[in-house]
Order: structure tokens, then C-alpha cells, then sequence
């Protein structure tokens, strides 16, 4: 009884990894409520073995061998032993649980928040190749007593996961090298449109030299760091073997190597192409002030050329639209003028001083505020004019003090033009 479980027909079952755990083909508590019959039919043969006498022909006959002491210790031997088989195979699963412990978790994920450092992806694919070489251990079979427990799916479910991690190990490894590739291409291309701007003014200059710092330190600092460690990367990439090695041969970096060391070469030039840009700006302004002063000579000779002269025939308020446009040209041409000087100053040039744009300028000045007497005198008028004849009949002394009013204002005037001259002549009409 004792040997019972040995000596029972071999049965044959798996170790398989399914659902996402180790498990045995058929389950074990199939095969545990198998046994049990097994070992309960054999153990109740006393009660219906019968012997070849008369008197051992009825079933029965046989039971004292179970009922006594020593058959009931044997039985209840048998079932310890058969529990301590059934430990032995749960003992035998877990022994080889850690080895399928990569398929119980999403593998992208695991190897994206554990992996980053070329040191690290290194140490994974000694991993892979080191647990390639140890699942060859795996026995093929286990002998537990009766049962033959085979390990063939074990061993394919390990390879297949240890095959899976190299590949997840390579999958990841190219996109850290990709995304780590863009960043340093896009962090060239900022730097390059950076160092090829044409700077218009000192101001641009200074901040454009403040920027190329910062590019400059981050150039020496981050991304030489990160360029260096893209290089680790896909060296390892290209060692990985399997779809790791195809994927570091569709990575070029003929071209990222090529403007790294333009962009290298552009920084250390920066500050003679600052002075370059410098110079350049400084012949711009003496070219500007050139042109500025042919075209503040011109706005003079046409301002006394078509300016109002003596008594105006027609309307006059087409007279003070023309001069109202002529101010307006005048502010801007003196805005052109402040802009040109502030520029200078910036290059530390001599300010320049344009007298014929001060000269055109009083002048300006002047006949507008002659001919805004106009202006002021028809408003006058006019918002008289408007009034209801019946509110106005009676008022008509208004009008008079209107023009007495005026009248005084411009006799007594130091300024005698043909502006004056002409609100006299308006005023003794009326």
C-alpha cells in the first residue's frame, strides 16, 4: 500500500503556460479528482474480491483486511502519500513559474519605464542571452511517482518570451534612437534658422548674440550629451541581432552628422558674422541718411513750389485739405527722420541733423496756422448759417458781433498775410 502511488499505470500530462500563468494539461484538480478514484478502487478491490471456496464466493468476504488495524493505517497511508504527491507536482510548478514571469506582464511597457541608458538596454540583452542558455536546463520531463509531466510546452512558452523581450528590447531601443534623432534634428534646425537671421538693428544683434548663448550652451551641454548617447544607442542597436540590427541599417545619420558639424562651425564663427552683419547695417544707415536727405530736399522744393501764395481763388477749404496732407507727409518724414537718428545712436554714428526738413517744417507750421484762421471763421459762420430763420430773426445783432469780432481779431494781429487779407475782404462783404 505504501507503494501505491508508484505503482500505478503511468499517466502523462503538460506543463503549459495559458492565460497568462503556468498551469498543468490537464488542470490539476482534474487530475487530482482522477487519482482519488484510482487510488478508491483500488483500495475498496477487499470488498469485492471474492475467493474460490463456498464460502469466499460472497462479496464481502475479503473486508476484515480493511476493517483491521493494520488495513486501516495502510489506507489511511495511502492517502498521505497521495497528498504528498500532489504537493510534489504543485512543488514542480512553482519551481518553474519564474520562468514564464515575463508573459504575466504587457512587455512594451515594462521595457519603456525600465530602460533608457545604453548601460541598461546592454544589460537586458545579456539577459536574453544568458536566460537563453539556462532554459536549455528545462528538462524535457519529470517523473512524479505515476506521473510523466512533460515540459516541451513549458520550454516553447519560454523561448517564445525570451524571443518576445529581445524583440521588445530592439523595438524600444530604435524608438529611443529615432525620437532622440528628431529631437537633435530639430534642435539643428532652430539653431540654424537662429545663426541665419540677418539682424536690421543693434537691438536685434545683442538679443540675437544672448540667444546663440543659450543655443551655444545647450548645443555643448544637452544635446552633446544626448548625441553621444544616440551613438551608444544605435551601436547597440546595430549588435542586437534579429529585427534589432535590420532596424539600426534603415537609420541614416549621413545627413544629422553632416549639419551637426555645420551647425558646430556656425557657432564658433558667430560673433565675426555678428560684426559682418554689423559693418553691413553700419553702410545701410549711411546709404539711408543719403537717401532720406535727397528726399527731404525734394518734399522742400515741392512744398515752395505749390504752397498757398497770396489771396486763393475758389474754395478754401480744398486749400486746407492739401496743406492738412502735407502735414501729415511732413510727420512722417520727421518719424523717418527720429528713427534714423536712434539708429545711429545705436551704432554709436554721429547723429545727423537735417536742417532742410526743419526749414520746410516752421514754414509748414506756420501757414497752417494761418489758414486755420480760415477754418475757425467758417465754422463760425456756417453754424450761424444753420439756424432756423424764425429762432434767428430776432437775433440778428449776433451776426454783427460775429463779424465785429473778427474783424478785431485779425487787425490787431501781427501777422498781416494774404490769409488776413482775405478774411477782411470776406468780413466788409458781409
Amino acid at each position: 500500500l505504501e507503494t501505491l502511488n508508484e505503482m500505478l499505470p503511468q499517466v502523462n500530462v503538460s506543463l503549459v503556460f495559458k492565460q497568462r500563468r503556468l498551469q498543468f494539461e490537464p488542470p490539476l484538480e482534474e487530475i487530482r479528482t482522477a487519482h482519488y478514484k484510482q487510488v478508491k478502487d483500488f483500495l475498496n478491490l477487499p470488498l469485492v474480491f471474492k475467493g474460490v471456496s463456498d464460502v469466499s464466493e460472497k462479496a464481502g468476504f475479503f473486508r476484515g483486511m480493511m476493517d483491521s488495524a493494520v488495513g486501516a493505517a495502510g489506507c489511511a497511508k495511502v492517502y498521505d502519500k497521495t497528498e504528498a504527491l500532489f504537493v510534489k507536482l504543485a512543488d514542480e510548478q512553482k519551481k518553474y513559474e519564474h520562468w514564464v514571469a515575463l508573459g504575466t506582464v504587457d512587455l512594451d511597457t515594462f521595457v519603456d519605464e525600465r530602460f533608457s541608458e545604453s548601460k541598461e538596454f546592454e544589460e537586458g540583452f545579456k539577459l536574453v542571452k544568458l536566460a537563453s542558455k539556462q532554459a536549455d536546463r528545462i528538462p524535457l520531463e519529470i517523473k512524479v511517482d505515476c506521473y510523466t509531466v512533460s515540459c516541451l510546452p513549458l520550454k516553447s512558452a519560454v523561448e517564445k518570451q525570451i524571443k518576445e523581450l529581445q524583440d521588445t528590447l530592439s523595438n524600444c531601443l530604435q524608438r529611443k534612437v529615432v525620437r532622440s534623432k528628431e529631437t537633435i534634428e530639430q534642435f539643428i534646425r532652430s539653431g540654424k534658422e537662429l545663426l541665419d537671421t540677418k539682424a536690421q538693428t543693434i537691438e536685434e544683434i545683442g538679443n540675437m548674440r544672448n540667444d546663440a548663448k543659450n543655443l551655444s550652451a545647450e548645443f555643448q551641454g544637452k544635446i552633446t550629451q544626448l548625441r553621444w548617447q544616440v551613438a551608444d544607442l544605435s551601436k547597440l542597436l546595430k549588435q542586437s541581432g534579429g529585427s534589432g540590427a535590420q532596424a539600426a541599417a534603415q537609420i541614416d545619420f549621413s545627413s544629422l552628422d553632416s549639419d551637426w558639424e555645420n551647425l558646430s562651425t556656425k557657432l564658433e564663427q558667430l560673433e565675426a558674422h555678428l560684426e559682418i552683419q554689423k559693418d553691413n547695417l553700419k553702410v545701410q544707415i549711411v546709404h539711408r541718411i543719403s537717401d532720406f536727405g535727397s528726399k527731404a530736399e525734394a518734399f522742400r522744393e515741392r512744398w515752395f513750389e505749390f504752397k498757398p501764395r497770396g489771396i486763393p481763388q475758389g474754395e478754401s477749404t480744398l486749400i486746407m485739405n492739401k496743406l492738412e496732407d502735407d502735414y501729415r507727409s511732413l510727420e512722417e518724414l520727421k518719424e523717418e527722420s527720429e528713427q534714423l537718428r536712434m539708429d545711429c545712436e545705436h551704432f554709436s554714428m554721429e547723429r545727423p541733423e537735417f536742417p532742410v526738413l526743419d526749414e520746410v517744417a516752421a514754414d509748414i507750421e506756420v501757414t497752417r496756422e494761418a489758414w486755420s484762421r480760415i477754418g475757425d471763421f467758417n465754422k463760425e459762420r456756417n453754424e450761424l448759417a444753420g439756424r432756423d430763420w424764425i429762432l434767428i430773426r430776432g437775433k440778428l445783432y449776433e451776426f454783427d458781433d460775429f463779424l465785429a469780432k473778427w474783424d478785431q481779431k485779425v487787425r490787431s494781429s501781427e501777422n498781416k498775410d494774404a490769409v488776413a487779407v482775405m478774411l477782411l475782404e470776406q468780413i466788409e462783404e458781409y
